[in-house]
Formats: structure tokens, C-alpha cells, sequence
């Protein structure tokens, strides 16, 4: 089968967990496409992921998963979700965060999802966006006391080996 691993990204650093994830996969080709530039194809399977911002999936995959559904409900469909919460105590958040990536995807039900480690350098971001994670990480830390936003280690938290893992899932489960 050949598909396509279509993601979305903000700085960049979803593009290389798709490549990870595709050097997984060895029974089953897929290459790697933007969302924004993804136009029909004849793809057997589709393998969708973007990273998590403030909590939300990147607005571009969103748009997509709005406008693409008729397809999507064709074909068979992974997802994956970055975020820096996943390498974090809080983890259990990103179940929330595939949850609402299965929220877009629905009627369509993912064979297989994962949440991956992401990164989030706080000096590569723009400063609008700096200030809305710093607004965010403040009421994080108001509602949980526990959570203590001054000592998060900003670095790029990504796992090649995790994704390739993932990479190996899907191409277990898409046969052949």
C-alpha cells in the first residue's frame, strides 16, 4: 500500500517525527506532505499529525480534517499528536489532546494514534505566542499547585526511536 503521512507545523519540528516515523515503516510506502499542500492523490492510507499548541491542534490540520472528510472516510487513518507535555508528569493531558484530534477526525475512527514527545523552544516562538503560553502556563499554575511552570526544561524532548515504534505499529497494522 502507499499512502501519505500529511502533518502540520509550526516551526518545523513535526516534519522530522514524520520522517522518523516513515524510516519505521518498511512494508508500506508513504511520503510526507503539508496539509496546506495536499491535494488528492490516490493515497491507500493516510497517517495525520500535528503538534499541540496552548492545547489545541495546529489550525491548518483542523481545517483540513473539516474539509477532508469525505475522503478520510474512505481510506484507513492513523493520527499523532506532538507535545512537550507528553515527555512532562503531565503526560496524562495528551489523552485529551488525541481525543480532540478524534473529535476532528470523527465519523472517521483512527486504527492507530499516538502521542509523541515534541519540542517547544520557548526562544523560537513568536513573541505573541510566547505570551499566550506564558498566560497559559500562569493559570495552569494558579489551578494545579503541584505544576511549577518556572522550572520546565525547554529542549527538544523528541524520541526518533518512539516515533519510529509508532512508524512499525502502523505498518503492522495496515498488513501486507
Amino acid at each position: 500500500m502507499k499512502g501519505t503521512i500529511l502533518y502540520a507545523t509550526r516551526y518545523g519540528s513535526t516534519l522530522e517525527v514524520c520522517r522518523w516515523i516513515r524510516q519505521g515503516m518498511t512494508r508500506h510506502e508513504a511520503r510526507i506532505c503539508p496539509v496546506s499542500a495536499w491535494r488528492e492523490d490516490g493515497s491507500e492510507f493516510f497517517i495525520l499529525g500535528s503538534p499541540i499548541f496552548v492545547g489545541k491542534p495546529h489550525p491548518d490540520m483542523v481545517n483540513f480534517l473539516n474539509a477532508a472528510g469525505s475522503i478520510l472516510r474512505t481510506r484507513p487513518a492513523a493520527v499523532f499528536i506532538t507535545s512537550w507535555a507528553e515527555s512532562t508528569p503531565y503526560r496524562s493531558s495528551c489523552q485529551d489532546f488525541l481525543d480532540l484530534m478524534r473529535y476532528y477526525l470523527a465519523p472517521c475512527v483512527p486504527f492507530a494514534e499516538a502521542s509523541l514527545p515534541g519540542r517547544l523552544l520557548m526562544e523560537e516562538i513568536s513573541p505573541r505566542e510566547r505570551r499566550t503560553m506564558q498566560r497559559l502556563l500562569r493559570r495552569i499554575d494558579r489551578l494545579a499547585p503541584e505544576f511549577h511552570s518556572e522550572s520546565i526544561a525547554w529542549q527538544d524532548v523528541r524520541s526518533a526511536q518512539r516515533c519510529r515504534e509508532f512508524g512499525r505499529r502502523v505498518d503492522r497494522l495496515l498488513g501486507g
